[in-house]
């Protein structure tokens, strides 16, 4: 297990919640323009690449996107990513 600087873990959160909602491999620009993250493109894909050798994404085939890897443990980061949401009356 890696410890993961504060922007790693907010690249990584960027890479989930965009692969979440578009179901595609997630590049560097895409980061930088709909994250707010305060790094460079080129920045993004250094910490990405970090992610990948950790074990956290991986480089999807013939395009230089990333998307989650899923095979991680329940304790892993990946998991203390996710907020804690309180369950409506209806959900419970």
């Amino acid at each position: 297990m890696h410890n993961l600087t504060q922007r790693q873990v907010e690249i990584l959160r960027s890479v989930i919640e965009e692969y979440i909602e578009t179901a595609e491999p997630v590049g560097s620009e895409t980061i930088e323009k709909k994250h707010n993250l305060s790094a460079s493109p080129a920045t993004i894909r250094n910490e990405m690449v970090k992610l990948s050798d950790y074990g956290y994404i991986q480089k999807a085939a013939f395009i230089g996107r990333s998307y989650p890897y899923s095979d991680r443990d329940e304790n892993s980061t990946s998991v203390k990513l996710m907020k804690e949401k309180e369950l409506s009356t209806v959900e419970k």
